[in-house]
């Protein structure tokens, strides 16, 4: 089976992809019809949005250093 590869960028009427604030509402309901196995977004791309369009970013707490538990045995 082959991979499929879908590109899913937000860009002005003039094709640029800076210098404008997209509609991020409409940008991820339409990238979910297309009905993903997964989404690649850079940590970079994070961190801006999280600034953007977010309250920035919180400061860490010891229990973000607990690894998570596991029902597996």
């Amino acid at each position: 089976m082959k991979t499929e590869i879908i590109i899913h960028n937000s860009i002005s009427a003039d094709g640029s992809l800076t210098g404008f604030i997209p509609d991020m509402e409409n940008h991820y309901k339409i990238a979910g019809e297309y009905k993903p196995d997964a989404h690649l977004i850079g940590s970079e791309t994070i961190i801006k949005g999280i600034y953007m369009f977010g309250e920035g970013i919180p400061d860490e707490k010891p229990s973000d250093f607990k690894p998570p538990q596991s029902d597996a045995a």
